[in-house]
């Protein structure tokens, strides 16, 4: 049991599973989605695995896996945590736990990079507005052709990553509102 409690505390969301448990898959897979990046304990392949099992079974986890602690509390098993995301609690208890630190924080290198890329597409539209003014005043109607067939290529492509960078803020937006 003090094995157990130790482990528990390491993390904001931990697992006991086991590797051919589907219900234990169905929990990790719910949780990743969510971004909480538990750990997981698979107790088919850790050494004593059997040991934590039972320690498990004494503490109430009957079956043993899967086995949720959220906050170094156990919560229970996947019907535990399932009824928890349908009425909506478990959310906030992850978010209680700190389970989302992670998830937060690689949401703002996402947004230092969307931030960059807006900065160069803006700068990549002002000197290719100023060089269109250069053109019109400078080149022959040839040369001009030539050049706004290029311009319309180059435009194509921040045309391009303006979309990407519409994306990244659109994902972290929509992250920011699920966190």
């Amino acid at each position: 049991m003090e094995m157990i409690t130790k482990m528990v505390l390491e993390r904001p969301v931990v697992i006991y599973s086991k590797s051919s448990c589907c219900m234990s898959h169905t929990v990790k897979t719910l949780l990743c989605d969510f971004g909480a990046n538990p750990a997981v304990h698979e107790l088919d392949e850790v050494p004593r695995g059997r040991e934590i099992e039972q320690a498990l079974l004494r503490l109430g986890c009957s079956p043993a896996v899967p086995a949720i602690f959220i906050g170094g509390e156990l919560v229970g098993g996947a019907n535990e945590v399932m009824s928890l995301h349908l009425n909506g609690s478990l959310i906030p208890m992850l978010k209680q736990a700190g389970a989302f630190k992670e998830k937060l924080r690689g949401l703002k290198l996402a947004q230092g990079e969307a931030n960059s890329l807006s900065n160069m597409v803006h700068f990549d539209d002002v000197r290719l507005e100023h060089d269109v003014a250069f053109v019109k005043y400078v080149l022959d109607d040839k040369q001009r052709k030539m050049f706004v067939d290029e311009l319309h290529s180059t435009r194509g492509v921040l045309a391009g990553e303006r979309a990407r960078m519409f994306q990244l803020q659109k994902k972290k937006s929509k992250t920011n509102m699920d966190v």
